[in-house]
């Protein structure tokens, strides 16, 4: 089941300068971590002036939609799933 959250969390990221690559590894929610196992995509979006980095992540047990604005550093959690079909 997919659900709608757009919370803010914390997140530990990673910045790779031979890959030239950022990407979450783990994030904090609701008093739990999370570790990411695998990015799934990563796009860039611009809403008006702010600029945006869209992640799709998994656990072991959950897909997260993870949204960073690259203005003011902010990282929400736009939706979460499970992965049923409820």
């Amino acid at each position: 089941m997919e659900t709608i959250v757009s919370d803010k969390i914390s997140v530990v990221a990673i910045y790779d300068q031979k890959k030239n690559t950022f990407s979450p590894r783990k994030i904090k929610w609701q008093e739990r971590v999370y570790e990411i196992k695998k990015i799934a995509f990563h796009h860039q979006v611009r809403e008006g002036t702010d600029l945006f980095h869209i992640f799709s992540a998994t656990t072991e047990t959950v897909d997260f939609l993870l949204k960073f604005n690259a203005q003011n550093l902010i990282w929400t959690l736009e939706k979460i799933s499970d992965g049923n079909a409820s």
